[in-house]
């Protein structure tokens, strides 16, 4: 449907409803551009023509034609295209097939009885307010709402006194960006802000500062160790033929840029086993560059 097509169809219906200003009739039209154009305004106007429009979104309520007309009409369409194709079988349905079959179709489901139908049904003709349950309106509690602007505020000023926002406004909001905690905070300032990852991984530690110094001690050890083991040419591992050494594992904070897979250290309990020395025995195991250990912190 567009603006000429409507105007065409608004000339045949003034025509065959005789209708004039002494003796106007009611159109009841949805809100589509084509309806409302400045031409068919006007010769509505001046043929006693009252064009009356649906509220939006009420069509499927309020439009007789989709209540009780439209149903019927696709129902007795579809039928008839089946009995076309059950009598041409192999041929493809083309515009002047279409044209026929919905003109058989049409006095089907444009009788009286159907028209007449969708104005009760719809609550117009027979007026009837209450055609529609309660629980039809549903839909529309949904935007429903108090404006907040009108509102009372929350928290009363006092008198004589600015008026002040509420404490939740002046809380900072989440960051978005990962924050590097220092080694050595200071104690007056409060903890900085962790991203996900970082805290995942140091839920178990106590203090950031903690962390950093159980790291730097678990390089220095591993230094010393690699020294050692120069000097005293242990020759152990280095042989083509040896046994390789399993891999120590090595849990590390997020911040450390030399773990790939940061492993929270409350999921490395089960790790513990008599491979791993402590800290105040060198135990004849020698590490090597690159080895792995576990660090486990109070």
């Amino acid at each position: 449907m567009n603006e000429d097509a409507f105007l065409i169809f608004l000339k045949h219906f003034i025509r065959h409803t005789n209708c004039s200003t002494d003796h106007p009739v009611l159109l009841l039209l949805d809100k589509h551009e084509s309806h409302i154009s400045l031409k068919s305004v006007t010769i509505a106007k001046e043929n006693g023509v009252i064009m009356l429009t649906l509220p939006p979104h009420t069509s499927h309520r309020l439009q007789p034609l989709d209540k009780t007309v439209y149903g019927p009409l696709k129902t007795y369409y579809n039928r008839a295209m089946d009995g076309w194709m059950r009598s041409h079988p192999g041929r493809t349905v083309s515009i002047y097939e279409v044209s026929e079959l919905v003109k058989q179709t049409f006095l089907s489901a444009m009788s009286p009885t159907n028209i007449t139908s969708g104005f009760r049904a719809t609550g117009i003709y027979p007026f009837n307010r209450d055609i529609f349950p309660e629980e039809d309106y549903a839909p529309s509690m949904v935007t429903d709402r108090a404006n907040p602007e009108d509102e009372p505020s929350a928290t009363a000023d006092l008198p004589g006194e600015e008026p002040s926002t509420s404490a939740a406004a002046h809380l900072p909001g989440p960051s978005h960006e990962p924050t590097h905690v220092t080694a050595d905070p200071d104690p007056g300032e409060p903890p900085a802000t962790l991203t996900n990852s970082e805290h995942l991984s140091k839920e178990s530690s106590t203090t950031n500062d903690e962390a950093e110094d159980g790291l730097e001690k678990t390089h220095s050890r591993e230094k010393e160790r690699a020294e050692k083991k120069k000097r005293s040419g242990n020759k152990k591992g280095a042989l083509k033929g040896s046994k390789p050494t399993k891999p120590k594992k090595k849990v590390l904070s997020s911040s450390s840029e030399e773990s790939d897979f940061p492993i929270p250290l409350s999921d490395a309990t089960h790790y513990e086993s008599s491979d791993v020395q402590s800290d105040d025995d060198d135990g004849d195991k020698d590490l090597s560059a690159g080895d792995l250990v576990i660090v486990k912190f109070a």
